[in-house]
C-alpha cells in the first residue's frame, strides 16, 4: 500500500531533478555561447553552489 509520504517524496524528487536539469542546461548554453556571454568566476561560483545545494538536498531528503 502506498502512503502519502511516498507521493510527496516522488514529487520532491521530480522537482529537484527538474531544477538540476535547468541549472545544468543553462550552464551548457552559457558555455557554448561564450562569444556572446562572458561566464565569469562569480557566475561559476554561484552555479557550483546551486548545484551543490540541489544535490545535497536531494541526497539528504531520502
Amino acid at each position: 500500500m502506498v502512503n502519502e509520504f511516498q507521493f510527496i517524496a516522488v514529487l520532491i524528487a521530480i522537482i529537484f531533478g527538474l531544477s538540476l536539469m535547468h541549472v545544468l542546461s543553462s550552464t551548457a548554453c552559457a558555455v557554448f555561447a561564450s562569444a556572446e556571454f562572458r561566464y565569469g568566476p562569480t557566475c561559476m561560483a554561484w552555479t557550483g553552489f546551486v548545484i551543490l545545494i540541489l544535490l545535497l538536498n536531494w541526497c539528504l531528503s531520502f
